[in-house]
C-alpha cells in the first residue's frame, strides 16, 4: 500500500518480496501493531477517496473556510491542494516542505503553528 500511496519514494522501488519481508518485521513492532490495526479504516477511507474522486470543480460550492495542507510525503497531495484552492472560494494552500506524513502526529512546530493560527483566528484577522 504504501508503494501505492508514496509511488516517489525509494521503498516503494524494491522488490515485492524485500518490501513484504520490512513490513512483517515493522508489523511486530508497536507502531507496526498500531498501524496493522488502522488497515480496516485505511480500506474505508481508500473506499470513500474514490467515491469523491472528481474534478475539483465539484467542490466549488463549498463555503467553508479551508486551510488544504501539504509537506514532502506525496508531491501529489500539493498538487490536488492548489486545484482545491483554485475551485473553493474560501481555500489557501500551505505547504511544509519539512512535513513528513505524518507531520500532525509527530506535531513539530512548523506544522502546529499555522494550523492553530488558522483554528485561533476569524477570516477578517487573516486579512
Amino acid at each position: 500500500m504504501g508503494a501505492g500511496v508514496n509511488p516517489q519514494s525509494p521503498a516503494s522501488r524494491l522488490p515485492l518480496g524485500v518490501r513484504t519481508a520490512i513490513c512483517r518485521v515493522f508489523l511486530r513492532t508497536e507502531v507496526g501493531r498500531t498501524m496493522g490495526g488502522l488497515v480496516g479504516m485505511t480500506l474505508a477511507e481508500s473506499r470513500q477517496i474514490e467515491a469523491y474522486e472528481g474534478p475539483a470543480e465539484e467542490y466549488a460550492g463549498v463555503a467553508a473556510e479551508a486551510l488544504l495542507v501539504s509537506g514532502k510525503a506525496a508531491p501529489y497531495f500539493t498538487e490536488i491542494n492548489n486545484l482545491l484552492a483554485a475551485a473553493l472560494p474560501r481555500a489557501r494552500t500551505l505547504v511544509i516542505p519539512a512535513s513528513a506524513h505524518n507531520g500532525i502526529a509527530a506535531a513539530p512546530p512548523a506544522v502546529v503553528n499555522p494550523i492553530a493560527t488558522f483554528f485561533s483566528t476569524t477570516a477578517t484577522d487573516r486579512g
